[in-house]
């Protein structure tokens, strides 16, 4: 039951390597600037869990994350962390979702932040917490979509663009089943992933290339 997610959301939904496109970071942090109020209502809408936006808005509202100046981007709540790989009981879940809610306020578009918040709110006991999971499911599968469509990983000149450390991890364990990073190097502009992964009933050792954006 430990930070469970709900299985529908991870069923696989997007054809991810057949659509991958790459991300032009130039341009979105080009709109970011010339367009700030633009790229807010495109960010208040992800927080509303607006169904009706494209996945060309939602990569502009992901990636753009780090360059607009209202988000506290980039702060890894190390104490959340903590909290989050020590929990068992509900009690300890409703702080994990408590902590993780105030942090999504200040960095929204937090791949590992909305994990822990929805790990939180399944594994607790506050109701309130629980009638957002919706809104929260919205939001996971709103940003496991875009990194899948950024790039396959399978070679550096096709990564996975994320936009932060904790993002990458995640999304490696919740997409490619990486229970441990074996080592990472960089080569081109980007970082070579050495990871464990689960593949079937027994593990695999595989490289995934991977973009931090920040």
């Amino acid at each position: 039951m430990k930070r469970n997610i709900v299985t529908y959301i991870l069923i696989a939904l997007f054809a991810f390597v057949s659509n991958a496109q790459g991300i032009d970071t130039v341009a979105i942090k080009s709109f970011v600037a010339q367009s700030p109020e633009e790229y807010k209502n495109l960010a208040d809408r992800f927080v509303q869990a607006d169904t009706t936006l494209t996945v060309d808005e939602l990569t502009k509202v992901y990636y753009g994350a780090p360059f607009y100046k209202d988000f506290t981007f980039g702060k890894y709540d190390t104490q959340l962390a903590e909290l989050y790989d020590n929990a068992e009981s509900a009690a300890e879940f409703d702080v994990v979702y408590l902590v993780a809610q105030k942090a999504l306020n200040e960095n929204p578009t937090s791949f590992d932040l909305t994990v822990k918040a929805i790990s939180g709110a399944c594994n607790g006991t506050d109701q309130s917490a629980q009638a957002q999971l919706e809104n929260l499911r919205t939001r996971y599968a709103n940003i496991y979509t875009v990194i899948s469509f950024s790039g396959n990983g399978v070679q550096p000149e096709d990564p996975i663009y994320v936009t932060s450390q904790s993002d990458m991890l995640k999304y490696l364990a919740h997409c490619y089943g990486a229970v441990e990073i074996l080592g990472e190097s960089a080569i081109m502009d980007c970082k070579a992933i050495k990871v464990n992964r689960i593949d079937g009933d027994n593990m695999k050792e595989a490289i995934i290339y991977v973009k931090i954006i920040n």
